[in-house]
């Protein structure tokens, strides 16, 4: 079978050892030996090697091409298309959901329906974590794919908007400073370092 680059890209990278960040740190965080994991838009499910129980790993994906080789991998991984579809578990199902540089391709209004859906499968008290780029650095700008950016504040007001009770939002690189200090940080010139912001948010 021929893949395209990006597809390739993701197979090859899936047995490579997974370099652990503070991301992924921040995820560990939230997770048990027992918590059931959704990774939303989950290229070949590298995330995996983050827990401990791959049984408790379940991924959406849109590429036909990286579902099946995930799922070769022993891995629990659906197609979803976010910009139609629901996601494909019971309510209450998982206990954190992963949405990592996913929600910046999606459309407004798409982006409430997922948020909507994230609310659904997750269990009371569970945690979703968000990731996406800011409009203040060419990450955002150089990826014809990209829709919509992100501030820390856009990413609380849509999970507030979806009823999840507590939310903080951080700039992935100021993430030390307090949270009230966020929304200053977005003032001209010191916002040109802000390429990322972040959300962890409970149901």
């Amino acid at each position: 079978m021929k893949l395209d680059n990006h597809t390739r890209m993701k197979v090859e990278g899936f047995n490579k050892p997974l370099n652990v960040t503070w991301q992924h740190k921040l995820l560990q965080k939230h997770l048990t030996s027992k918590s059931k994991l959704l990774d939303i838009g989950c290229a070949a499910g590298r995330l995996s090697q983050v827990i401990k129980n791959k049984d408790n790993y379940y991924g959406v994906e849109y590429n036909e091409d990286l579902i099946k080789f995930a799922n070769s991998q022993g891995l629990k991984v659906k197609h979803c298309d976010l910009t139609k579809d629901k996601l494909p578990f019971k309510d209450n199902t998982f206990d954190v959901v992963w949405f990592r540089h996913v929600i910046e391709h999606l459309q407004v209004r798409e982006q409430v329906s997922v948020m909507q859906e994230i609310y659904r499968v997750l269990k009371k008290d569970g945690v979703v974590i968000v990731f996406g780029p800011t409009p203040y650095n060419w990450f955002f700008w150089d990826n014809c794919t990209h829709v919509r950016p992100c501030t820390h504040g856009q990413l609380e007001t849509l999970a507030k908007d979806c009823k999840f009770m507590q939310t903080s939002g951080y700039y992935s690189l100021t993430r030390s400073l307090s949270h009230k200090w966020q929304k200053w940080l977005r003032l001209t010139p010191l916002r040109w370092f802000l390429w990322e912001t972040y959300m962890v948010a409970k149901k």
